[in-house]
């Protein structure tokens, strides 16, 4: 008898252990299910950081997705996002340095920049130049701050050299459509590697 009793007493011991470690346990492994959801402040800042430096030089336009499907090429879609960059940030500079109905100071500012103008836009003659002042000048686009941009995905167009695409450029206070061709180099030795091209009606 007293053997039984004891046997019970063992039983029920033995029971409420495995109950109390049953319950640690699934506590536990709640806690570390909440944990792994969460960051620190210092992993946010961190994460913060890192987005911020690697947008620090490229503006990524509204439609980007869709490039990702859509171009078989074999540069970086990074280096689009470089040059909408520097084309958005050198606007500016042409508003204040260019008088638009001007033909003389077009002409002068052009054979001035020549270079930065081929690097910027990847234009490499004054009538292209030009065209892009006259579109600037009919949207009167005078320095107004950049608001964002967007990929027009129904213009796709995969050529031999050139992938190309409009892409449409919104500033504060300017109602009138800013909208121009982005053309993308399909291969490395192709230069320039991106190139700007007003649209043609």
């Amino acid at each position: 008898m007293k053997r039984k009793k004891r046997l019970k007493i063992i039983i029920f011991i033995l029971l409420i252990i495995m109950v109390i470690l049953l319950v640690n346990l699934i506590s536990y492994l709640n806690k570390r299910k909440e944990s792994a959801g969460r960051y620190s402040s210092e992993e946010l800042e961190m994460i913060e950081e890192n987005i911020d430096n690697y947008l620090s030089d490229k503006i990524t336009p509204k439609g980007i997705s869709k490039l990702y499907g859509n171009y078989k090429g074999e540069n970086d879609l990074n280096d689009i996002y470089r040059s909408i960059y520097k084309f958005v940030n050198y606007l500016p500079i042409l508003a204040n340095k260019v008088d638009y109905n001007s033909v003389d100071s077009i002409k002068n500012y052009y054979d001035a920049n020549r270079s930065e103008i081929k690097d910027i836009f990847g234009i490499s003659n004054l009538e292209e130049f030009t065209k892009l002042i006259e579109n600037l000048n009919e949207i009167e686009y005078k320095g107004q701050k950049f608001i964002d941009s967007q990929i027009d995905s129904t213009t796709f167009k995969n050529e031999k050299s050139y992938f190309s695409f409009d892409i449409k450029f919104n500033f504060e206070k300017i109602e009138k459509e800013f909208k121009i061709k982005l053309n993308f180099s399909n291969h490395k030795y192709i230069q320039p590697l991106v190139y700007y091209s007003i649209i043609e009606e």
